[in-house]
C-alpha cells in the first residue's frame, strides 16, 4: 500500500545486481547540468559497473556484457548527455558495451594497461564526429633476476570516429606512439585551451622532474610538448616482495577552472605536487610539494591489496581545496582522507592547513582514486571492495564538507572511477525552491573570475522577469513544468564567455521510497531521505536520514518539510542465497600448493572465484585473500573470503652475475630480519662477506625452518693503463696527441668522442674514461695555448693643434712592447703629426702595426679657462683650430671692462700679463670675430674663461 503526499523532492535511483533493489532517494533537485559538460554524465567503471549522472541524480546500474578493469577507464559522452564508448586501454567498447572494430590494443611481452589514469579521451576539435584516445601501455617486462617485472610505460593514442559504424564508431587507427617505453609515470589528465576550442593533454615524465603538455587543435597533435619542471620523480628498482617500487603510481587532476593542477606519487616518493596551470600556454609553475604523514605512518608493504603510500587527489570545484587519500601502515592497514586549503598559494601555510577527515583501519582499508562529478560532489573509492563514498560540499572547510556513503557493493573491485576532463565539471549550477517548487533561488557552485551574469530561466510568459544579472536570483516561474535555464558567464582571465544549462522542475513532487522489492539472505540495503530541515520519522520510530534493513516486512517512512508532508511504503521479501564456507585463515609453508572448495556443494549455481575462474576448487601457491562467490538460479549471491597467509621464504638476493675490477672488494648481503642462521660456500656463518678473487658464490638462509638459497657468480676483470701526461703549455700553432693506448677497451673523451686517439687543439682541460672488461680508468690533462701578439693601432687620422690623443693597443702583460722611440710604455700620447710604430712580442712570435697622423683642419675650440703658473701646462690662453680662419680679431676684457689683451695674429694668445705684470685670478671675458674659408659672413662669438694660478 502507498500514499503519496505533495513535497517538494526529486528522484535517485540506486540498483544492484547481488540484491536487485531499486532505490529513489530524496533530492531537492534534478538537472540536466552544462551543455557542454554532459560528456561526463556516463561513468564505467570497476568489473561491470555504471554510474550515470541523470536529470533525477545519480543512477547506478551493472553493464554486464563491459569489462572495465580494475581502474584506468576513460568514458566519452556527447553533449546531451548519451554514452560513446568507453575504454581501460586495452580494449574500446561503443554505447551497446560492446567491443568496436578495430578496438582489441594487442599487448606485448605480457603488456597491460590497467589502473590509476591509464587512459583519457578528448574530442579531436574541428572534427565533430572524432575523439583521440590516450592511453598507457604499462608494457611489463620479465626481470632478470627473477624478482618480479620492470615496468616501461608508454603512451599511446588512438583515433575514433563514431559516424561510422552505423553511429556505434569505429577506430581508425591505434597504437600511435607519442612517449616511448619506460618515460611517463602512470598518470594523464587533460583540461580545455582557454580558447574553449582546443585542448591539453598533461602528464609526467618517468625517472625526471618534467611535466609535459600536448597541445591538441584542428591540426591534431602538437609534434613537441611543453615541458614544466618539478621536483625529480625517480623509479627505484630494488626488488621487494617480488615487485619493484612503484614511484610512478599516482593521480593527477586539474582544476575545473584549468588554473591548478596536482599529482601524487607513491611508493617511497609519497608526497603530492600542487602548482599553478597556465591553459593558454600549458606551463606549470610555482610548484609545491605536500606531505600526508604525521609521524607514525609507515608505507605498507606491496602485496596483492595495492601499493602504499599516497593515492587519489582532486579540486573542489572553485580550486580551492584539495583532497588526497593516502594509505599506511599502523599494526593495521589505514586509509586516510585529507583536505588542504590552496587559498594562500604559499606552501608552507598549506601544510600547516591539512585537515583529516577520514580514516579506516583494517585488513581491506584502503582510501583509493577521487573524482569530482558534474553536480559538484567529489566520489570516491574506499575499501578495495567495492566502497562508493562522496563528498557532498567540497567547498567547505574541515568535517562540514560531508562525506557520506553512496554504496558498497562487493562485487565492485575497483580502485579507481574514470578519467574525465575536468573542464566540463565546472561551475554546477545549484537551485534551491519553497514547497511548491515555484519561488526558485539560483547559485553556482566554485564561481571563481567572474566579473558577470546573464540569467535567462526558459520562462517566457513571464515577460522581463525571465532574465536577470545577478549572481544569486530568484525566479517565480509561471506554472509547474520543466524549465532549461541558461546561464552566459564573463571571465576576467582573458578566456572568453562559459554558457551553462540546467533543467529544473516547478511543481510538487513525492516521497518514493521505491518499488516493492527483494532481499537475498544475508544482504542489506539502505533507504535513504535527503531533503535539508525536514523532519523524518521511520516505521521503527528512528528519525535519521537513513533506515538499514536486513530483513523482510513492511516498512514506511513519513516526511515533514514545513507545512508540507509525504509518506511512502516499501515491502521487502527474503530469497534464499546458496550458503557456505571456505573454512578458517590458514598458515602455510611458501612453497606450498594449497586446494581451496567450500564445504557444501551445490548444483546448477555459477561459481566465480576472485581469480576468474568458474572451477569447484582453485589451487593456489600464492599468499593473499581469495574469494568464492555462488549465484543461485534466482540472483542471490553468497561470498566467503579465506585469507592464506605463508611462512615467507627468506627473501634476499645477492645480485646478477656481475664482473669486479681488479683490487676492488664486494661485498654480499643474504641479510634477513629474523633469520636463525646463515652457512655461505666459503664457511662463513655471517649474513655480510666481503669477496675480492673470482668463484661462483651462494648462501643458504633459514627462518622459521625455511630455508632460501641464492647464488651469484663473480669474475676479475684487469685496470686498464691510462697516462695522458703532465699538464703543458702550446703555442697557437701546435697540436698535442693524446693516446691512452689499451687494446680490445673502449673511451670516452671529455666531449663524449669514443676514439682512441684524440688531437688538442685549443686550450681546456681533457679527459678519457678507458673502459676494459668493465673496468673504468680515467686521467685529466689541461692543455693552455699562447697566442702571439695580435693589435691595431688605428686608421691613419688627422690631429688638430692643441689636440692629445692616447695609443694604447689591447695588451697582455706577457708582451713586450717596442714603441717607435724605443719606449716600452703600454702606451703614448700624441700631440704632434707624424709616423707612429709598436711592435709587440712574445715567446710564440710578435706583430707590428704604424699609424699616420696629419695635420688637419679643426673646428674653432675657445677654452673656457687655462694657468699661467709656468709649468708649461695650459699657460696660454689661446683660439685653436685656427687653419682656415681669415680677418682674425681677439679681445680680452677685465671685469670692469677694460681691454688687457688683443691680437689679430690667430697663431698669438695671451699670458695672462699687463704690460708684463700678473693679472689678478677670476672671470675674463673675450670677444672673437673672424670669416672663415668657404663660408660667408663674420663670425662672432662671445664668452668668458677662468683664469687660475
Amino acid at each position: 500500500m502507498k500514499t503519496n503526499f505533495k513535497l517538494p523532492i526529486l528522484y535517485f535511483h540506486f540498483e544492484s545486481f547481488t540484491m536487485r533493489v531499486s532505490i529513489w532517494l530524496l533530492l531537492l533537485f534534478s538537472c540536466l547540468h552544462v551543455t557542454a559538460q554532459r560528456e561526463a554524465e556516463n561513468w564505467l567503471f570497476g568489473y561491470e559497473s555504471q554510474l550515470t549522472f541523470t536529470a533525477t541524480g545519480e543512477v547506478y546500474s551493472t553493464t554486464s556484457p563491459s569489462r572495465i578493469s580494475i581502474g584506468g577507464a576513460a568514458c566519452m559522452s556527447d553533449k546531451n548527455g548519451n554514452l560513446l564508448f568507453s575504454s581501460d586501454g586495452n580494449v574500446v567498447y561503443n554505447r551497446l558495451n560492446m567491443e568496436m572494430p578495430n578496438g582489441m590494443f594487442p599487448t606485448l611481452n605480457g603488456s597491460i594497461v590497467s589502473g590509476f589514469q591509464s587512459a583519457i579521451a578528448m574530442p579531436f576539435p574541428g572534427h565533430p564526429s572524432q575523439y583521440y584516445l590516450f592511453y598507457i601501455d604499462y608494457f611489463l617486462t620479465p626481470r632478470s633476476d627473477g624478482f618480479g617485472y620492470f615496468r616501461a610505460p608508454k603512451l599511446n593514442y588512438a583515433l575514433i570516429d563514431m559516424a561510422l559504424n552505423g553511429g556505434l564508431g569505429d577506430v581508425v587507427s591505434k597504437n600511435n606512439l607519442l612517449l616511448p617505453a619506460d618515460s611517463v609515470c602512470m598518470k594523464i589528465t587533460g583540461t580545455k585551451h582557454c580558447n574553449k576550442k582546443d585542448y591539453w593533454l598533461v602528464g609526467h615524465l618517468k625517472n625526471s622532474d618534467k611535466y609535459f603538455s600536448f597541445l591538441i587543435n584542428e591540426n591534431g597533435i602538437a609534434a613537441t610538448p611543453v615541458y614544466s619542471s618539478g621536483n625529480l620523480i625517480f623509479e627505484d628498482t630494488i626488488p621487494k616482495l617480488n615487485y619493484a617500487t612503484f614511484n610512478h603510481l599516482g593521480f593527477m587532476k586539474i582544476s575545473p577552472l584549468g588554473d591548478k593542477i596536482a599529482a601524487s606519487y607513491r611508493g617511497e616518493l609519497d608526497f603530492v605536487e600542487q602548482g599553478d596551470f597556465n591553459n593558454k600556454t600549458g606551463q606549470i609553475s610555482n610548484i609545491k610539494k605536500l606531505k600526508t604523514k604525521s609521524g607514525w605512518e609507515v608505507p605498507d608493504t606491496i602485496s596483492s591489496f595495492g601499493v602504499p603510500g599516497l593515492a587519489g587527489v582532486e579540486f573542489s570545484p572553485s580550486g580551492k581545496y584539495l583532497y588526497v587519500s593516502a594509505n599506511y601502515y599502523k599494526n593495521d592497514r589505514v586509509g586516510l582522507l585529507f583536505q588542504f586549503d590552496l587559498t594562500s598559494n604559499n606552501e608552507t601555510i598549506i601544510q600547516q592547513s591539512r585537515i583529516l577527515l577520514d580514516s579506516m583501519v583494517g585488513t581491506y582499508e584502503l582510501m583509493l582514486g577521487m573524482q569530482l562529478a558534474n553536480n559538484g560532489k567529489i566520489y570516491y573509492i574506499s575499501k578495495y571492495i567495492g566502497f562508493l563514498q562522496i563528498i557532498n560540499n567540497p567547498e567547505v572547510a574541515g568535517i562540514g564538507c560531508n562525506i557520506t556513503t553512496l554504496f558498497a557493493n562487493r562485487a565492485i573491485q575497483v580502485t579507481d572511477l574514470p578519467n574525465v576532463l575536468t573542464s566540463y565539471l565546472k561551475y554546477p549550477i545549484l537551485a534551491n525552491g519553497n514547497c511548491q517548487f515555484q519561488n526558485i533561488s539560483f547559485s553556482i557552485l566554485g564561481l571563481v573570475g567572474v566579473n558577470s551574469t546573464q540569467w535567462n530561466f526558459g520562462d517566457t510568459a513571464t515577460g522581463n522577469n525571465n532574465e536577470s544579472n545577478s549572481f544569486t536570483p530568484t525566479h517565480v516561474f509561471s506554472s509547474e513544468g520543466f524549465y532549461t535555464v541558461r546561464v552566459i558567464l564573463q571571465n576576467t582571465n582573458g578566456c572568453g564567455t562559459d554558457t551553462i544549462y540546467k533543467q529544473i522542475h516547478a511543481g510538487p513532487y513525492k516521497v518514493f521510497l521505491g518499488n516493492d522489492t527483494s532481499l537475498c539472505k544475508g544482504e542489506s540495503l539502505s533507504l535513504q531521505i535527503n531533503i535539508p530541515n525536514s523532519s523524518i520519522l521511520w516505521s521503527d520510530s528512528s528519525t535519521g536520514s537513513i533506515l538499514k534493513i536486513s530483513k523482510p516486512g513492511r516498512y514506511w517512512v513519513k516526511v515533514n518539510l514545513d507545512e508540507c508532508i509525504a509518506t511512502d511504503t516499501i515491502d521487502i521479501t527474503q530469497l534464499d542465497a546458496p550458503e557456505f564456507s571456505l573454512g578458517p585463515d590458514s598458515t602455510i609453508c611458501n612453497n606450498a600448493f594449497v586446494k581451496i572448495l567450500p564445504d557444501t556443494t551445490y548444483n546448477n549455481i555459477t561459481y566465480l572465484w576472485s581469480n576468474n575462474s568458474s572451477a569447484k576448487s582453485i589451487t593456489i601457491q600464492a599468499a593473499g585473500q581469495y574469494w568464492l562467490s555462488l549465484t543461485g538460479n534466482n540472483g542471490c549471491v553468497w561470498r566467503d573470503t579465506i585469507a592464506v597467509l605463508y611462512k615467507k621464504l627468506p627473501s634476499f638476493n645477492l645480485g646478477s652475475d656481475t664482473a669486479i675490477c681488479f683490487s676492488d672488494t664486494l661485498t654480499l648481503d643474504a641479510s634477513v630480519s629474523g633469520a636463525s642462521s646463515y652457512l655461505w660456500n666459503t664457511g662463513s656463518s655471517t649474513s655480510v662477506i666481503k669477496i675480492f678473487s673470482p668463484s661462483t658464490y651462494w648462501c643458504d638462509v633459514t627462518k622459521e625452518s625455511c630455508t632460501y638459497r641464492d647464488s651469484i657468480q663473480v669474475i676479475v676483470n684487469p685496470l686498464p693503463i691510462v697516462n695522458l701526461g703532465k699538464d703543458t703549455t702550446l703555442c697557437e700553432t701546435q697540436t698535442l696527441k693524446l693516446s691512452p693506448v689499451n687494446p680490445a677497451a673502449s673511451y670516452l673523451w671529455q666531449d663524449n668522442s669514443t676514439a682512441s686517439i684524440f688531437l688538442v687543439s685549443k686550450d681546456g682541460t681533457y679527459s678519457v674514461s678507458v673502459i676494459k672488461a668493465g673496468c673504468i680508468v680515467a686521467d685529466t690533462i689541461n692543455v693552455a695555448y699562447i697566442l702571439k701578439p695580435r693589435f691595431s693601432l688605428g686608421s691613419d687620422q688627422l690631429i688638430c693643434q692643441g689636440q692629445s690623443i692616447v695609443l694604447q693597443p689591447s695588451n697582455n702583460e706577457n708582451w713586450l712592447l717596442r714603441w717607435q722611440d724605443g719606449s716600452s710604455k703600454s702606451f703614448i700620447q700624441i700631440t704632434q703629426p707624424g709616423l707612429y710604430s709598436l711592435m709587440a712580442t712574445n715567446s710564440c712570435g710578435s706583430s707590428n702595426d704604424q699609424v699616420l697622423f696629419t695635420k688637419g683642419l679643426c673646428k674653432v675650440y675657445v677654452p673656457n679657462a687655462f694657468s699661467p703658473n709656468g709649468d708649461t701646462k695650459n699657460d696660454v690662453f689661446k683660439v685653436y683650430g685656427t687653419d682656415a680662419l681669415t680677418d682674425f680679431h681677439l679681445q680680452i676684457f677685465n671685469r670692469y671692462g677694460q681691454l688687457v689683451f688683443e691680437t689679430t695674429d690667430k697663431n698669438k694668445g695671451w699670458d695672462g700679463t699687463v704690460n708684463n705684470k700678473p693679472v689678478v685670478n677670476g672671470n675674463y671675458v673675450y670677444i672673437l670675430q673672424y670669416k672663415e674659408t668657404g663660408i660667408a659672413g663674420q663670425q662672432v662669438v662671445r664668452g668668458s674663461c677662468l683664469l687660475i694660478k
